[in-house]
């Protein structure tokens, strides 16, 4: 395993990626493990994620996201949402013209990483490779076909391009393709379980040569079941008291990616610009009247009535992140 480097006393880490990063759950497991052991370190950990967005999404946003924090360090995990996912849901119907669309895609996200890899260039940071799309396991969601293999080409880009870099499709998919339980990516077939996000913190740490690294798995939705999983490959839980101030920094880091989400994604993509806020409230009142996930419901009202307090919520997770080291 390539070594990546282990981050170091006052460093500003940013995990920057898509709605796998913005879930909080092998970032939290990295943030609760060095606050726990390196806490004479003082690092401060931030999220730079859009769900749903792409290098393309990160770049258009790099300022707010990345360099307004003045980071010192970075994790960039990208591409689950950049191969045009949509041009595989008819695999059966396999043209020279959707050939060429789906290689402009591997393309463009080449480039777009090369161009985030520039901005990067003056601090430390690691590339990480996408994980995996589950295409083995019968679910009720749709099958793009070949869209792993997509993955896996773009992984073996970032692999062959980048020093340092972390093959977490490789590592998950190791693990996946035992199929010791149907499988560890989520019904979506996109997003990683719980154990898909272990395995993922846990590379990491290995990777930075910690050797052997407890995690502290304070995430509630962390079942027995899961830990008992992957204690058969050597991960063992960090049964240390919780910080206090664990759930509620995860909190409202969520919630601020929530807003980012709706502002950089969904507004973005409808070319509507935050400053119209009439227009907004229009386009986000419609789409709550149809049938939407929760959590896109949860994020549309908080936008709604809580966009002009952006910057205090920013500011409310930074101290959460510091008061993490006086618990």
């Amino acid at each position: 395993m390539m070594e990546i480097q282990k981050w170091q006393a006052g460093d500003i880490v940013l995990f920057i990626g898509d709605s796998i990063t913005a879930a909080e759950k092998y970032t939290r497991i990295l943030i609760d493990y060095y606050v726990l052991h390196f806490p004479e370190k003082r690092i401060l950990f931030y999220n730079a994620n859009i769900p749903g967005g792409s290098a393309k999404t990160i770049l258009d946003n790099f300022e707010t996201l990345v360099a307004s924090r003045k980071p010192t360090a970075a994790t960039v995990m990208l591409g689950m949402n950049d191969l045009g996912r949509s041009l595989y849901a008819d695999s059966a119907n396999v043209t020279e013209s959707l050939l060429k669309k789906r290689q402009l895609q591997q393309v463009k996200y080449a480039e777009n990483l090369a161009a985030l890899d520039g901005l990067l260039s003056s601090i430390p940071h690691c590339f990480m490779t996408p994980t995996p799309h589950e295409e083995s396991t019968a679910l009720e969601t749709p099958l793009y076909k070949g869209y792993n293999d997509a993955l896996r080409q773009a992984a073996s880009h970032i692999m062959a391009t980048y020093s340092p870099a972390l093959d977490i499709h490789k590592t998950l998919s190791a693990i996946n393709d035992k199929r010791m339980i149907p499988t560890i990516i989520g019904p979506d077939r996109v997003h990683p379980g719980n154990i898909g996000h272990i395995l993922m913190a846990h590379a990491i740490l290995c990777a930075q040569g910690i050797h052997n690294p407890t995690l502290p798995m304070w995430d509630a939705s962390i079942t027995p079941a899961e830990k008992d999983f992957v204690r058969r490959f050597g991960i063992e839980e960090d049964l240390s008291p919780k910080n206090p101030y664990s759930d509620l920094r995860t909190a409202v880091s969520k919630r601020l990616t929530h807003l980012y989400y709706v502002e950089m994604n969904v507004l973005a993509g409808q070319g509507i610009s935050p400053e119209d806020s009439e227009r907004a409230d229009a386009f986000l009142s419609s789409q709550l009247s149809m049938p939407i996930e929760p959590w896109r419901t949860e994020a549309y009202k908080d936008y709604m009535e809580n966009r002009m307090h952006i910057p205090a919520i920013r500011q409310e997770a930074a101290e959460y992140m510091q008061k993490m080291y006086t618990a």
